[in-house]
């Protein structure tokens, strides 16, 4: 029996995948759902499964940030993003945090039992629709890996101090130099990184020094 757990903020979207799990194959169960990232955390913690089916659009706790917390917790643990979104940043972003699947919410109930056979496993699965953006994030690497190593060391201290929540002027100050430099460095990291908006930048180093870990990690214990 493959246990599984879910997490997604929708009900309806946890009911449907329950209804169809469990109403036509007899070799998965569902042990646990959780409505956030945090609550997926919380949850796992106490109940032993196989396989996860993570959304990535959660309040709180996100399921990206989510995945990388529950993998360092369970290196064992298999996870399958199921989202609506056919986007190669968010399939990236899944494949670098540890997912080995990715599914499309308009085909999971064709497509989620052979999802979680293949992931229990430890092979991938991707929706058809993706299988192509796979392939070239596969060749690629993942974004993080590929440009972090461009950044010189102040660009790195810019770029974890705008993981820690800092603005310019507090950046400024604590570099003992002009906001206008810090400036110029976030635009030299956004151009290195690929990246075209402020909060973009926000994001990649939120994902690249995961800040959020020890404080989540306290309030899972």
């Amino acid at each position: 029996m493959i246990r599984c757990i879910i997490a997604d903020d929708h009900d309806v979207t946890r009911l449907g995948i329950r209804t169809v799990i469990e109403g036509l194959h007899d070799d998965i169960k569902i042990v646990g759902e959780a409505g956030n990232g945090l609550d997926l955390l919380k949850v796992a913690s106490k109940i032993p499964a196989h396989v996860y089916i993570v959304d990535i659009k959660m309040p709180g706790l996100n399921g990206i940030e989510a995945i990388r917390l529950l993998i360092k917790k369970n290196p064992e643990a298999k996870v399958i993003v199921l989202s609506m979104f056919n986007d190669k940043d968010f399939i990236e972003r899944s494949h670098g945090a540890g997912a080995l699947g990715y599914v499309l919410k308009d085909t999971a109930t064709k497509e989620i039992a052979d999802a979680i056979r293949q992931v229990h496993r430890g092979r991938r699965f991707y929706s058809s629709q993706i299988a192509g953006l796979l392939v070239d994030i596969l060749n690629r690497g993942p974004s993080s890996t590929r440009h972090i190593n461009h950044l010189t060391p102040r660009e790195l201290e810019v770029l974890k101090l705008i993981a820690d929540g800092l603005k310019n002027q507090e950046i400024a100050t604590s570099l003992a130099v002009s906001p206008y430099t810090i400036h110029a460095h976030k635009k030299n990291i956004m151009k290195k990184l690929g990246l075209e908006k402020s909060n973009e930048l926000v994001i990649f180093a939120n994902n690249h020094f995961n800040i959020k870990e020890a404080t989540t990690e306290m309030l899972v214990e």
